[in-house]
């Protein structure tokens, strides 16, 4: 389950993520201005993207059948 909330002006505020690949299950709060994301190789930085991605679009840049996210 993938919940996003956005500012007016299309700033991703808040990303709620629960069972997405390897992914802890959390509630992530962004800044208004950068964030970074940083970690060791396999952490799930490209899958925290694909979350952002795939929340936003309803769909992944990574696999065409959602039951292998």
């Amino acid at each position: 389950m993938l919940i996003i909330e956005a500012s007016d002006v299309m700033g991703l505020k808040k990303l709620k993520y629960q069972g997405f690949r390897n992914l802890a299950d959390a509630e992530l709060e962004f800044a208004d201005n950068f964030n970074f994301i940083i970690g060791k190789n396999g952490a799930g930085k490209t899958n925290l993207l694909e979350a952002i991605f795939y929340a936003g679009l309803a769909s992944s840049f990574r696999i065409k059948e959602e039951h292998n996210l």
